[in-house]
This record gives structure tokens, C-alpha cells and sequence, in this order.
């Protein structure tokens, strides 16, 4: 980061904070299109910041992935690709089942307790609603939750945080589909059966429902999305 375009001021690491926190949402929920270029001055004008916690921000997210820095030309949102996409599918399930499969080995009655409650409040929500733009945000952070909560208990920080980025990036290609509506159905079914298996403690059990749910859910994605590289015939993404 260039740290001479501009002095570093008094609360410039609180701005640059939340300037990170909404560019990394808005890159997740697909304002800015996959290649788009990242203007500063943009930029400044749409979070009300300098230039410094600007590109803090943007430096962030391009070691997060989100964002790709290109030497002396600037920032770019991460294109899209199905390489990509079957990429991050596959890590995120080696990741995550393990992450679940230690969870419900490890899991006490409080961890329990907190997936049966998310997914009660997951379960709760009209699945026929979800296209609708002013609910389609309280059942993100429903389903975040809940796959939050499932492999909370795994006991490992760094293994939850490269899951966190992993389900970041994940989830931006998942809103770039069109079709989550007429998924939901089997999104419930798949959240029901991970939902029981936790409370039966069993973990290989989880751990191969939750790899189903992601493949199937990148899937879904793939045949939705016009993905760059996609093969001839597509390759399925697998479910490990």
C-alpha cells in the first residue's frame, strides 16, 4: 500500500474498517460485476472516505481474494470463471467437512443448541419469498448462520477462518445465479437432514450431506451463470 498518496489521519484504520466491511458485501452480493475495474475516485465518492482507507480496503480484499490488484493499473473485482468456481467448490468441501465432521465430534449442548435454533429461524422463512429484494437479505444472513453454526465447534481458528473465506467467495458466485427461488425446496431438505444429523451426532454422516449441499449448490450455479472456461461438455462439480 502506498502510504505516501495521502497522511494517515486519526481514525483512518476505523474507516478503512468499515470500508472493507462494505466492499467486501457489496463485491459478495454482486454490485459490482466479476471484472468490473475499481476506481479510487469512484470509490471515495460511493463510501465517503480518502483515498488511504480506500486502498487499504481494496489491498484487503485482493489478499482475501475478492479483488485482484494489477501491478501499476489498479483493482478489478475477481472475474468469474467455472475453473474458478470448481476450485473454490472443491476446497470448500475438503475444508468445511472436516470442519463439521470435528464439530459434532467436539460439540457441546451449547453448540447444539445453536444449530437447532439457527435452523429453526432458517426454517421459518418463506422459501416462496426469497427473489423478493427486501427479504432476500434477512434469509442470506439466516443461511449464513446457519452453516456458521455447524462447524463453529471444530476447534480450530485458522481452520474456520480459511472456511470463512472460502463460503465468501462461494456465496458470490451463488448470487450471480438466478434460480435460488426455485431452489429452495431442496435447500430446506438439505439444511433439515444436516440439522438432524448433528443432533444424532454423527459426524461422517454430516460431513457427506454438507459436501452434496455445496456440489449440488455449485451445480446449480454452473448450468445458471455463464462462466468463463467452461469445458465441453461441462464437467460436474463434485461432491466429495
Amino acid at each position: 500500500m502506498d502510504k505516501t498518496a495521502e497522511p494517515r489521519v486519526e481514525g483512518s484504520s476505523t474507516v478503512a474498517e468499515a470500508v472493507l466491511s462494505r466492499l467486501r458485501i457489496d463485491i459478495i452480493r454482486g454490485r459490482f460485476e466479476p471484472g468490473q475495474k475499481l476506481l479510487l475516485d469512484r470509490m471515495r465518492e460511493l463510501y465517503g472516505a480518502g483515498i488511504s482507507p480506500v486502498r487499504e480496503a481494496l489491498s484487503r480484499l485482493a489478499s482475501d481474494g475478492l479483488v485482484v490488484q494489477e501491478s501499476q493499473r489498479g483493482f478489478r473485482v475477481r472475474p468469474a470463471s467455472w475453473h474458478d468456481l470448481r476450485d473454490i467448490t472443491d476446497n470448500r468441501i475438503r475444508l468445511e467437512t472436516a470442519a463439521i465432521a470435528l464439530s459434532v465430534e467436539r460439540g457441546d449442548d451449547d453448540w447444539e443448541a445453536r444449530v437447532v435454533s439457527a435452523h429453526h429461524v432458517l426454517a421459518k422463512f418463506d422459501p416462496t419469498r426469497i427473489a423478493e429484494p427486501p427479504l432476500r437479505e434477512d434469509w442470506e444472513a439466516r443461511h449464513r448462520e446457519f452453516h456458521a453454526a455447524l462447524i463453529a465447534a471444530c476447534g480450530s481458528p485458522w481452520l474456520l477462518h480459511f472456511c470463512a473465506l472460502l463460503h465468501d467467495q462461494f456465496d458470490r458466485y451463488r448470487r450471480l445465479a438466478k434460480s435460488a427461488g426455485r431452489r429452495q425446496p431442496q435447500l430446506a431438505t438439505h439444511h433439515t437432514v444436516l440439522a438432524r444429523a448433528v443432533k444424532a451426532r454423527q459426524p461422517e454422516a454430516a460431513a457427506k450431506i454438507l459436501a452434496e449441499h455445496i456440489g449440488d449448490t455449485a451445480n446449480a450455479v454452473a448450468k445458471s451463470v455463464a462462466l468463463a472456461g467452461e469445458p465441453k461438455p461441462a464437467k460436474r462439480l463434485r461432491a466429495k
